[in-house]
């Protein structure tokens, strides 16, 4: 029996250096470090993501379950909504996170995640403070890094000859051919596109160090505003890729509680559809959203995965204990 830590001790100190960059960058711009809660009365609504439920002893009658956080996503932006201005320059967190998901060399179910928001930001400002996280701590283990950005519908167009934003469902499940499922009846557009993105798009991802995917179809907006200002309607938002890994997913965020509202309950029909658990929409975010969030930028970054990057190792060997050695 493995008692050891998964981690050499090389590692465990580069993790230390690195969440303590992470405070310095923060520091240093005037963000401040919040905590909020792992385990919650609610969680996300995304059919894609899955939760952990826990059983909750204390006051069954009121919440049968508790769930580990996906994210503090729900949690932040219920402070950004209570203190809005007097935050200043925004709020960061480095929190534990918990999905259901198979452990693999890139994934373990519990995770460390960085997520910040910054009131006023674009979301191109955060990209940029986005690159300039990456620039610093590369710098700090004595590296460079090459960054590169491109538009989703490029790197479809450019790889599979298609436009995502016009191509209809149909085209789309024959240029996926190779990877569908036995069944696929019930993919969506969103799904197919993921199925392409993941078996067709991400392996050419590997020439870049680091990349930012812009500009993602309608469909995949999740909780990030729409923009209007080209041929297509887009989603505002950006996903960061690491040697071809995604390491952060970050939104220019809605603020509108009617299309919060849509999308949540788009979301529990299609888990419906797929057989999924109900989640329940968490009615405290919801009141913090009519309340009014304030016009801002926010990301979720993977501390995990960017150590993996900066170290060339697997999650088993950056955490001190994986989940089959906790």
């Amino acid at each position: 029996m493995q008692w050891q830590p998964n981690a050499k001790l090389v590692a465990i100190k580069r993790r230390a250096q690195l969440l303590a960059a992470i405070r310095r960058f923060f520091a240093e711009r005037n963000v401040l470090e919040v905590e909020t809660p792992l385990l919650c009365a609610h969680s996300v609504t995304d059919p894609y993501i899955a939760s952990i439920a826990v059983s909750n002893a204390i006051n069954p009658h009121q919440h049968p379950h508790y769930y580990l956080q996906t994210s503090p996503e729900y949690a932040m932006k219920r402070v950004l909504a209570a203190y809005g201005s007097e935050l200043g320059d925004g709020i960061y967190q480095l929190s534990k996170a918990f999905r259901q998901d198979s452990c693999s060399a890139r994934h373990n179910p519990e995770f460390t995640l960085l997520e910040w928001y910054r009131p006023g930001f674009t979301l191109n400002a955060l990209i940029d403070e986005v690159a300039q996280l990456l620039t610093a701590v590369y710098a700090q283990s004595g590296q460079t890094l090459v960054i590169h950005r491109l538009s989703y519908q490029g790197l479809f167009e450019s790889v599979l000859g298609l436009n995502p934003h016009t191509a209809s469902v149909a085209e789309l499940l024959l240029c996926a051919k190779p990877w569908l499922p036995q069944q696929y009846d019930e993919l969506d557009k969103k799904d197919v596109l993921e199925l392409l993105f993941s078996f067709a798009i991400e392996p050419t991802l590997l020439v870049y160090p680091a990349l930012f995917v812009t500009d993602y179809p309608e469909c995949m907006a999740a909780l990030a505003q729409l923009q209007h200002d080209s041929d297509y309607v887009t989603a505002s938002r950006f996903e960061l890729y690491l040697n071809g890994m995604e390491v952060a997913n970050g939104y220019h965020e809605l603020t509108d509680v009617a299309t919060h509202v849509r999308r949540f309950t788009a979301d529990q029909t299609r888990r419906c559809a797929l057989g999924l658990p109900a989640i329940d929409i968490d009615q405290r975010f919801v009141a913090a959203m009519a309340a009014g969030l304030p016009a801002c930028s926010g990301v979720a970054l993977g501390v995990d995965r960017l150590l993996m990057a900066l170290f060339g190792n697997t999650i088993q060997e950056v955490l001190v204990f994986s989940f089959d050695h906790a």
